[in-house]
């Protein structure tokens, strides 16, 4: 029986020393990625892209399957603590350290999530945005451009019989009516600040 006690104890401290080790490499590359990320984060809105959003698309996957190794971590350093044998105390101290390593991987790893997808969501607004003013331009073109068209049909008529034909100045009626229209659209468009 002491044999298997101090066969468990000596399993529990290679798992635990392997354990310390991953974390001291996951913590050094997630301090590594929040430079990287401030980096991303500054040029994203500055010359933000697809490139940028796959890229942070990307970093979104591979943060949600870290963290999910890092809950499993939290969960076995805690699972370590419960069973511990024995009152050694440096050995609870370890397990302790490594318990709030873990926690604290998983913490680091839910927040650079939640900027990637901050913003990815920001980009997709300032896009959104963007699009809708271009929409807006191309609507108030449209509306300007669909009486005009309407009016210049009306009259490219071919029809021997069209009353206003006959009428000296029709031309210059006409093109005064499309004149007035434009500007009248253009006027009110640019008093609802649509452009």
């Amino acid at each position: 029986s002491d044999k298997v006690l101090q066969s468990f104890t000596h399993s529990e401290s290679l798992a635990c020393s392997i354990m310390h080790e991953l974390s001291m490499i996951y913590l050094n590359e997630m301090l590594a990625f929040e430079e990287s990320l401030e980096d991303l984060e500054e040029d994203f809105f500055e010359n933000g892209g697809d490139v940028l959003l796959y890229k942070l698309n990307d970093y979104k996957l591979r943060l949600i399957r870290l963290t999910r190794i890092f809950n499993y971590h939290v969960n076995i350093s805690e699972s370590l603590q419960k069973h511990m044998v024995g009152n050694n105390v440096s050995y609870r101290h370890r397990l302790r350290d490594l318990h709030d390593r873990f926690e604290r991987l998983s913490s680091l790893g839910h927040m650079f999530y939640e900027i990637c997808d901050d913003l990815i969501n920001g980009y997709i607004s300032i896009s959104s945005h963007r699009l809708n003013n271009t929409m807006q331009m191309l609507t108030v073109i449209t509306a300007v451009f669909v009486p005009l068209s309407f009016l210049a049909g009306l009259y490219g008529m071919n029809f021997s019989y069209m009353p206003e034909l006959q009428f000296r100045y029709s031309y210059f009626i006409l093109l005064g009516v499309m004149l007035g229209l434009t500007v009248g659209l253009i006027s009110y468009f640019k008093h609802k600040k649509w452009f």
